[in-house]
């Protein structure tokens, strides 16, 4: 027990050249073990999470800001198709009242000019009459195309269904 005793004695004339050495492995050793690195968590508030953890919440985050942009861009592109078949209805409608109110300008200045030749005398009632008897025709014939084109589609709607290439 000799050698114990010269050992203590060495260790205690030298204490500061051994415990600053072992103090330091000591710190580091409880630094890299004993005390891992943390970061507030993404996703719970006030919450230290370690690297793998938040690593996770990250591609968690990721994946659903991709999901919510790729719903956001859905809907842009709905909100376009909207868009553009309001503007599609809107010009249809502005060409619907631009023709009618053409027709309408037409027939005031027809029958403007009409009732100019009749009170100038420059159309007599047999005139009249057969201007009368020529637009009737006209609607006549029209109405007549119109009656027979509708026929016609029910005639096909028919064969259709029945699948024998007559109609009854």
């Amino acid at each position: 027990m000799d050698w114990f005793n010269k050992l203590m004695k060495t260790v205690d004339h030298n204490r500061g050249a051994y415990l600053g050495p072992l103090v330091a492995i000591l710190v580091v050793v409880f630094v890299l073990v004993g005390c891992t690195s943390t970061t507030p968590s993404l996703m719970v508030a006030g919450e230290k999470v370690e690297r793998a953890v938040f690593n996770s919440e990250i591609v968690t985050i990721q994946g659903e800001m991709a999901a919510e942009q790729a719903e956001i861009q859905a809907a842009m592109i709905r909100h376009n198709l909207k868009l553009e078949s309001l503007q599609e209805k809107i010009e249809i409608g502005y060409n619907t009242l631009a023709e009618a109110d053409l027709r309408t300008t037409k027939f005031i200045e027809f029958t403007g000019a009409l009732a100019t030749q009749i009170a100038t005398g420059g159309i007599s009632t047999a005139g009249i009459i057969g201007s009368l008897i020529t637009l009737g025709s006209l609607g006549y014939g029209a109405g007549k195309g119109y009656d027979n084109r509708r026929k016609d589609n029910k005639i096909m709607e028919l064969r259709a269904g029945k699948g024998s290439g007559t109609a009854t």
